[in-house]
């Protein structure tokens, strides 16, 4: 076969890491696909991801694995090791289709058209129309140039034109603030 393809359609699907201490769940409700020559596992429809401290939702998500075999040392500690078929650790997550990101231990949460994450820096970016982060207190703000998570630190930045909302201390005072890049 030029191709190896594993299909399988199920009504909701879940993807566990080996270790309970870094469980990473995944769910579908339209199917899921893993190319085992590639190590790209592909999952449709309403997708829900938790680890021990975020949820991310979207319609489409591409998983990418690091077979067992070609690991490299990683700077992330939370990076999981799945078990099973697909094997390996998770390298790279492509999120896209309403994308909402939500950091459960902050009270923060992201939203974008696309989300990309990448385990070695342990970094989400989120792309979109723009997208929007708002923090527990319901300040934020929204990036034309994308947004870049760095969960490691704690650290968000904006890229581009940026529309910050800034809730004052007194109820019903609501200021805007905005830069252009120069």
């Amino acid at each position: 076969l030029a191709r190896i393809l594993f299909i399988l359609s199920l009504a909701s699907f879940r993807l566990t890491a080996a270790d309970a201490a870094d469980v990473l769940n995944i769910e579908s409700e339209n199917g899921f696909e893993y190319n085992v020559r590639n190590g790209e596992a592909i999952y449709r429809g309403n997708v829900v991801v938790t680890d021990r401290s975020m949820t991310l939702n979207c319609q489409l998500l591409r998983v990418q694995f690091t077979p067992k075999d070609a690991q490299t040392a990683s700077t992330n500690k939370a990076n999981p090791v799945v078990s099973g078929t697909i094997g390996g650790a998770v390298s790279r997550i492509e999120a896209t289709g309403d994308v909402v990101v939500l950091d459960r231990t902050q009270g923060t949460m992201a939203e974008g058209s696309k989300a990309v994450y990448s385990a070695i820096t342990d970094k989400i970016t989120l792309e979109g129309t723009p997208p929007k982060v708002t923090f527990k207190n319901n300040n934020g703000f929204t990036a034309t140039g994308g947004i870049e998570y760095d969960r490691a630190a704690g650290v968000f930045r904006g890229k581009g034109q940026i529309r910050s909302f800034i809730a004052e201390a007194r109820a019903g005072n609501l200021f805007n603030f905005s830069t252009r890049p120069q």
